[in-house]
């Protein structure tokens, strides 16, 4: 699978290594500073390419979004022509700036609203929930292996985020049609309330929490 990343943060250099060195897939940084993917793509080795977010996208399959929500649409709403027809992954929950609080209405997701800005991108809510450098450790407690929810509308898009998410072997957890983003995403922040107020070490996913 060829997979493009848009932005050089946390999540997207760990889980784009692991798809890289693991299981091989082929993998483009994109970044607005190209120095920064070059960086990365020299640690992921052979599987690995770097350049800018145009080019990741023209390259992938598959594009992966880990982006502040706040640079989030602009940068969308850019590359939205070259996303026709692509999965595109949307990790993001759509928090303020200075805030723990989901900024888009209640009525709606950052996944809806990325779909609006990318009518023709298959957009597929995923990997929102658990912390970077928890994907290399997907086993948190004995048999019992940290899930990963994701939704969308488009069936074969689906399927292949269910590949990456298995990659990298957490348990994928589909929760039907996009509309449901707007529940992963209020559900990513109790995650988020429990690991500010230290209620949780950093290596527990919200289910983990809950079946304690």
């Amino acid at each position: 699978m060829k997979i493009g990343i848009i932005g050089t943060g946390k999540l997207g250099g760990a889980l784009g290594m692991l798809w890289a060195t693991k299981r091989k897939h082929e993998v483009f940084f994109g970044s607005r500073k190209t120095e920064r993917s070059t960086a990365l793509a020299q640690v992921a080795g052979e599987n690995a390419h770097a350049g800018t977010y145009e080019e990741a996208c023209a390259f992938a399959d598959v594009v992966f979004l880990p982006l502040p929500w706040h640079a989030t649409e602009a940068i969308v709403e850019r590359l939205a022509p070259l996303l026709k027809g692509k999965v595109v992954v949307d990790p993001t929950n759509a928090l303020g700036v200075a805030t723990d609080l989901l900024v888009v209405p209640a009525t709606t997701s950052g996944a809806q609203v990325i779909q609006s800005l990318a009518p023709e991108a298959r957009v597929v809510k995923a990997f929102n929930a658990v912390q970077s450098q928890n994907y290399s450790q997907p086993t948190f407690q004995r048999d019992h292996i940290g899930q990963v929810f994701y939704c969308g509308d488009d069936a074969d898009a689906k399927g292949m985020v269910r590949e990456l998410i298995e990659d990298v072997r957490f348990q994928p957890i589909d929760m039907g049609g996009l509309v449901m983003a707007h529940s992963i995403e209020h559900l990513s922040l109790v995650w988020i309330k429990l690991f500010r107020e230290g209620k949780v070490v950093g290596d527990k996913t919200i289910i983990n929490i809950i079946s304690r």
